[in-house]
């Protein structure tokens, strides 16, 4: 029983941690992106108003499919993407 909740532990802070790095990276996103910081801040605010926006309505078209399946695909998918953003130039 210690083995999944130490996973999901893990899985949640892996997912709340690269999502609030962005913080951190605006002033570099900033530049590469040649805007100002406050502009690329605006990156964040669209991130957060759209998973309020859609956040409801996913999950209640989600609920329908097995929650075990579900969280590994997403997971995968959520891997597969970080590694792209790692290997982007």
């Amino acid at each position: 029983m210690l083995l999944p909740i130490l996973l999901l532990s893990a899985a949640g802070f892996t997912v709340l941690t690269t999502e609030f790095v962005i913080v951190g990276l605006l002033p570099a996103v900033a530049r590469d992106l040649d805007v100002t910081v406050s502009q690329a801040g605006l990156l964040v605010t669209l991130f957060a108003f759209t998973v309020a926006a859609f956040g409801p309505f996913l999950t209640a078209y989600f609920s329908r499919f097995e929650r075990k399946r579900l969280f590994i695909s997403i997971l995968v998918l959520f891997g597969f993407s970080n590694l792209l953003a790692a290997l982007a130039p």
